[in-house]
């Protein structure tokens, strides 16, 4: 089995087949930073699209310098980012629909209650805070690898990080003393 800088290196050869197993193995990550950037699945959805697009169009462009997962999260970030600048909308504070059935009603309602803050508070971010707290808490990536796929210093990957923590707690605090939600 290859791995992603072999299938890439064989789909600029025009082995269209490799690429599509690129899509395949990384399109729920991807998936994933895109949902927490944009908010919605359908706009997710486009963003993903978007990045499969961009890539095959940059193939050439791809050095190898970094890892194939690192070069994708840093176009998904940059047309996730893009997307939501263009519809001018932030994250959406919709409630997800997935409950858990095992816990008590008033269980369940918090839960949900305390994820719309959460998603609320992600909207209120700077867009580029959003993207690094998705990266980071979301996706589990170093900070070193959020970075190189935001093309930014160290030190502004951890303070980003820092401040979307900070209003994410923050928002939950109010949330918890009842003076705010939603």
């Amino acid at each position: 089995m290859f791995d992603d800088a072999a299938l890439l290196a064989r789909a600029r050869g025009g082995d269209v087949g490799a690429f599509e197993e690129v899509i395949r193995r990384n399109y729920g990550m991807l998936f994933s930073v895109a949902r927490g950037i944009c908010g919605r699945d359908a706009d997710a959805e486009d963003a993903v699209q978007e990045t499969f697009v961009r890539a095959w169009r940059a193939l050439a462009t791809f050095r190898g310098d970094s890892q194939v997962s690192t070069w994708l999260y840093r176009i998904a970030t940059n047309t996730s980012l893009s997307l939501v600048t263009r519809r001018k909308e932030g994250v959406s504070a919709d409630v997800p629909d997935r409950a858990d059935p095992s816990s008590s009603p008033e269980g369940t309602v918090e839960g949900m209650e305390r994820v719309a803050v959460v998603q609320q508070a992600l909207a209120d971010l700077s867009e580029d805070a959003r993207a690094a707290f998705v990266l980071r808490d979301v996706q589990g990536l170093a900070y070193e690898d959020i970075a190189e796929s935001l093309d930014i210093s160290l030190s502004a990957v951890k303070s980003r990080i820092f401040r979307a923590r900070q209003a994410v707690a923050d928002a939950l605090s109010a949330h918890d003393r009842g003076e705010g939600g939603t």
